[in-house]
């Protein structure tokens, strides 16, 4: 018996290894083109062979093993509010710093392949945001930074087998106006063109650098901030400054397009960084907006949270001609299991839904710490930390709905239950403390509402089960257990947003934190 079930092992091994190899044969028959003989020829990329580091045999027979439930996931799909963006930079062969190994991205395609997601375009993208187009759920986009040679050789086969595109952001100065071997030439960029899998798009002229921003040498990006001129011993002025990006988001698309004969409409920012984080210009980051939205359709940077949108992907509730677009970055930290569960984590939540804190990459935090125990939150606040926020990702868009989240202890701290967050400046809460529930709203940092309410003598916040929010329209209740203790409206703010959870220290306190152990949300229909 044992030998029997031995033979039929050997001989299923044998079907899969042959299937395998008339795989691989018949569908790479068309890699005589411009990917067959950079991979045939022996293309070096950074030190490399690129036919001795592209293990194509693996990818096709990898596919071919989840082909199936790839299928079985992508077309069991509906549409989708929300589309992530992922972005890498370098590619390498071994572990290189910061760069992804080419391992590494194969392992986060296919798996990403298996799970369902499909890249999309850009001008999809674009229609998707205007709501002028329905896109599937897990669509994404794919991009890589700088326009590295080895972005391009190390990838572009496994993006051939999975059927995925891409776009790269490319320095011109460097991939268009020299020949640098680092960065890929004019006749690698219209190579990948004429595949149809790669789009390419604008990184900056000569952006993507850090420059002089003070006597004391010290360095800071490029569009960020005003730079230090040596020979006249001081900053440029404001109108320095507005040229000089001027001109140079001016020349890159000028670039692109005279070479391409087509519409350059979309700019990676070098660094994610415009002004918006500390610099050594106030209103740097509304001079580049402005510039931006001469020039560009959308402007991608990177997921930190910011304080302008500090959700991880990007959603269809309104229709602008301009959009900055969150990109969530690869880190070579990340493995195939990281990138899905972040990119799931990501997707627009669907009502009822509940946890007891177990999936981590659902909560993101701006300030202050908070962390994961057995089913449970903790935020934790000290005079050096101050203020914890932590919000719930892919609750964006949610709009009529109560919210219920279980208490398990509280030490020293306020805390508060946050409705409708569009971001760290505009949101509503429900505030408690030993002695009140206080509602407020705030509005692009100012309070618009706020409203005191006593709790009953016979409530007391320390041995309540559940603290809760009911949100339809404008109407907001805040209760604790299933007593109702203020009723009002939240003016000012918009009817749709996310939920979060935030903490902080009273006075004369040194630490404190709260503790949370369950959390639900469920829809209520006007």
């Amino acid at each position: 018996m044992a030998r029997k079930i031995l033979l039929e092992i050997i001989g299923l091994i044998i079907i899969v290894g042959l299937f395998s190899v008339v795989f691989v044969k018949y569908y790479d028959e068309d890699q005589k083109s411009s990917l067959g003989k950079m991979l045939h020829t022996g293309a070096v990329v950074s030190g490399y062979k690129v036919q001795d580091q592209v293990d194509k045999e693996r990818i096709v027979t990898s596919f071919a093993e989840i082909k199936q439930t790839a299928d079985q996931n992508r077309f069991s799909r509906g549409s989708t509010n929300s589309v992530p963006v992922l972005v890498y930079h370098g590619i390498s062969p071994h572990e290189n710093g910061n760069d992804i190994t080419i391992r590494q991205f194969e392992d986060h395609m296919l798996s990403l392949k298996k799970a369902g997601y499909q890249t999309v375009s850009l001008d999809d993208l674009y229609a998707f945001m205007r709501g002028e187009k329905q896109l599937p759920q897990k669509s994404f986009v794919l991009t890589f930074d700088d326009g590295r040679k080895d972005s391009y050789y190390f990838t572009d086969y496994t993006l051939k087998v999975l059927n995925y595109t891409a776009v790269m952001f490319i320095v011109t100065k460097y991939s268009i106006e020299s020949d640098h071997p680092y960065y890929l030439n004019l006749e690698e960029l219209n190579k990948m063109k004429q595949s149809g899998r790669w789009d390419i798009q604008s990184h900056s002229y000569e952006g993507h650098a850090r420059i002089k921003i003070n006597p004391e040498g010290d360095r800071g990006s490029f569009f960020g901030n005003k730079m230090w001129i040596e020979p006249e011993n001081r900053v440029e002025t404001d109108n320095e400054y507005r040229l000089r990006i001027y001109n140079d988001i001016a020349k890159a698309k000028e670039n692109l397009e005279t070479v391409f004969d087509h519409e350059i409409h979309s700019f990676a920012i070098p660094f994610s960084d415009f002004g918006q984080f500390e610099n050594n210009f106030p209103g740097a980051d509304k001079i580049n907006a402005e510039i931006y939205q001469e020039f560009y359709k959308m402007f991608f940077y990177q997921y930190k949270p910011i304080k302008n949108r500090d959700f991880r992907t990007n959603y269809n509730d309104r229709k602008k001609d301009t959009y900055f677009v969150m990109r969530i970055t690869v880190y070579p930290s990340t493995t195939a299991e990281n990138i899905l569960a972040e990119m799931d984590a990501s997707q627009e939540i669907t009502l009822p839904y509940q946890e007891n804190f177990s999936n981590g990459f659902r909560w993101l935090g701006t300030w202050g710490n908070f962390t994961f125990g057995e089913d449970s939150l903790l935020l934790t606040n000290t005079v050096e930390l101050g203020t914890t926020l932590a919000y719930l990702d892919g609750s964006y868009l949610l709009r009529d709905y109560n919210v219920k989240v279980g208490i398990d202890d509280i030490q020293n701290s306020s805390f508060s239950l946050v409705t409708r967050f569009q971001n760290v400046d505009t949101y509503s809460h429900c505030i408690y403390n030993e002695k009140y529930v206080v509602f407020e709203s705030i509005v692009e940092g100012q309070q618009i509402d706020f409203t005191r309410v006593k709790i009953p003598p016979y409530l007391s916040l320390h041995s309540a089960k559940h603290i809760g929010a009911n949100v339809l329209g404008q109407n907001v209740e805040c209760l604790i257990d299933d007593t109702i203790i203020f009723n009002g409206e939240a003016a000012g703010v918009a009817p749709y947003g996310g939920v979060a959870l935030k903490s902080w220290l009273p006075k004369n306190n040194s630490q404190g934190f709260v503790k949370f152990n369950s959390f639900e949300i469920t829809e209520v229909k006007p």
